[in-house]
């Protein structure tokens, strides 16, 4: 992948940046197809997922050309990449897979936003950005429910849940910030809630197999994989 956040900073600092994802998974390449085990296979399609997320959040369309349809499959090709990822070997939670980007992106909006000083009184100190880039915004009910009723809201929730993983497990937080493990646990709960709701789920089946027949009928292919 090309260079993360977490590659720019450490170059501007004139540190050793971390390996990255490829750069692990690099030998694994030389192995060949017939012989890959399943978690090879998996950590190899993690990879070539994540590849596509990054060069879409480059090359994406401008704001009045993207349509919400494109920002879906940005986030389920994400989310495939994740599933891979854990399949194949689940310390990989601890790596970089984008998360940082992702959030930048604005694409699981309203749910994690990029870390912004939030706005002070002339005179007062301005709060510092918090380390992990991001801030949170949960919804104050939870209960069975309160469900995603569409795929949009689904990968964007999903996502969140992630992400806030990616931040308990990596960064410490600014004081006024939502703890990350709460947040976690707030949008897991409702994800699993909304797949676990008989008429809810037959109802993001539908969708989610629209999807599948938009992709194959535009692309002759799944963009997720």
């Amino acid at each position: 992948m090309t260079q993360t956040v977490a590659e720019g900073a450490a170059a501007a600092e004139g540190t050793a940046p971390a390996p990255t994802l490829r750069s692990i998974l690099e030998p694994l390449l030389d192995i060949p197809s017939e012989e890959r085990k399943f978690s090879c296979r998996s950590l190899l399609k993690c990879l070539e997922q994540l590849e596509a997320v990054e060069q879409a959040l480059l090359n994406r369309k401008a704001p009045d050309e993207e349509t919400l349809a494109d920002q879906d499959r940005v986030l389920l090709t994400w989310l495939c990449a994740y599933y891979q990822g854990i399949s194949g070997s689940q310390s990989i939670i601890h790596g970089d897979l984008l998360e940082a980007e992702l959030t930048a992106s604005g694409l699981v909006a309203p749910f994690v936003q990029p870390s912004t000083p939030l706005p002070h009184e002339e005179g007062q100190e301005q709060q510092e950005v918090p380390a992990g880039g991001a801030r949170f915004g949960v919804p104050t009910n939870v209960s069975p429910e309160v469900v995603c009723s569409s795929v949009s809201e689904l990968v964007r929730m999903a996502a969140a849940a992630l992400i806030s993983l990616y931040v308990y497990l990596n960064f410490k937080q600014g004081p006024n910030d939502l703890a990350a493990d709460e947040v976690l646990l707030v949008y897991s709960t409702i994800a699993i809630h909304s797949c676990a709701n008989p008429d809810n789920a037959a109802a993001l089946d539908a969708q989610m197999r629209a999807i599948i027949d938009a992709d194959l009928e535009e692309r002759g292919s799944l963009s997720a994989g």
